[in-house]
């Protein structure tokens, strides 16, 4: 079993001001922003069930803090993975993934009066085949070539589910 956490105070999350000045002199703060901070914690798991058959699951918490001007938003989300790996056969295994994840918007946009939700989820899964590279020289024989997608799936919103394959572009329902 892995485990972690995860904690952003950088650069991003620094302190940004305005500042107003006169002859290239400052003389008073207009605004100081303390964009956005975040904390994540994350475990995974990887069961061997038979030779050729695996599975890894893995759950992430993040949570993150947005400040702008006087307005705060707070937001948090649980990222599940799962994830059954098939093989190897002949230096071929195959994946089936699901995951869901999020993105996080500008914090200038979630504390105003219209708005946006701070962190936005989405789903996915995908069907993949990868191939060892065990002729290759002088590459080791653990290494891979890419991986081909064979299926993906993804759910960027609630309302729209998108499939693309290898011949067709993305379609969305």
């Amino acid at each position: 079993m892995t485990r972690g956490r995860r904690r952003n105070r950088c650069a991003k999350s620094a302190p940004r001001c305005a500042i107003a000045t006169a002859a290239r002199q400052r003389q008073a703060t207009v605004r100081e922003d303390r964009i956005d901070a975040s904390v994540g914690l994350y475990a995974e798991n990887t069961s061997y069930w038979t030779p050729t058959l695996r599975s890894i699951a893995g759950l992430r918490y993040d949570a993150y803090r947005f400040k702008v001007n006087n307005a705060r938003a707070n937001g948090h989300k649980f990222s599940p993975k799962l994830s059954l790996i098939f093989g190897p056969w002949a230096q071929t295994e195959y994946f089936i993934n699901y995951g869901a994840g999020f993105h996080n918007n500008d914090a200038r946009g979630v504390t105003g009066t219209e708005a946006a939700p701070p962190l936005v989820g989405t789903r996915g899964a995908e069907l993949v085949r990868r191939l060892r590279a065990a002729l290759l020289r002088p590459a080791p024989a653990t290494s891979t070539i890419p991986t081909r997608r064979v299926w993906r799936a993804s759910r960027p919103r609630a309302s729209a589910m998108c499939i693309s394959t290898r011949s067709s572009r993305a379609r969305c329902a």
